[in-house]
């Protein structure tokens, strides 16, 4: 009897259940592994083009709830014409996601769970 590899592609699915299998296995979603069959090479472009969007959600969700910290970091860079110049778009940004409230999150949820961390149990 000779055993052929389900797996013929260069990459495959791999899937598992995730850490708390045996509580949660039939409400937790799959996991899926993107593997490459032993021998042949990953494909780096894909792999790049995954990790670029990531960063790129990264930083969306940075910019949208942590304009306070934008504004910041641009006030600690050293000073010249186009430092004046990111922090004043930064003043302006963090004025924008305040009057539309996404700069107001990341305090309530800070303060949220600084009660929960303060709560004696």
């Amino acid at each position: 009897m000779t055993m052929t590899s389900p797996h013929e592609n260069v990459a495959f699915e791999e899937t598992r259940t995730g850490l708390f299998d045996r509580a949660f296995a039939g409400r937790l979603p799959a996991i899926r592994y993107r593997r490459t069959p032993d021998g042949k090479t990953p494909d780096s472009a894909a792999n790049a083009r995954s990790a670029a969007s990531a960063m790129l959600i990264a930083f969306a969700v940075f910019a949208l709830f942590d304009s306070k910290g934008i504004r910041h970091f641009s006030r600690d860079l050293p000073g010249n014409a186009f430092t004046d110049l990111m922090v004043e778009a930064a003043d302006e940004w963090h004025g924008l996601m305040v009057r539309l409230g996404p700069a107001r999150v990341q305090p309530a949820m800070r303060q949220n769970f600084g009660r929960i961390r303060d709560f004696r149990w």
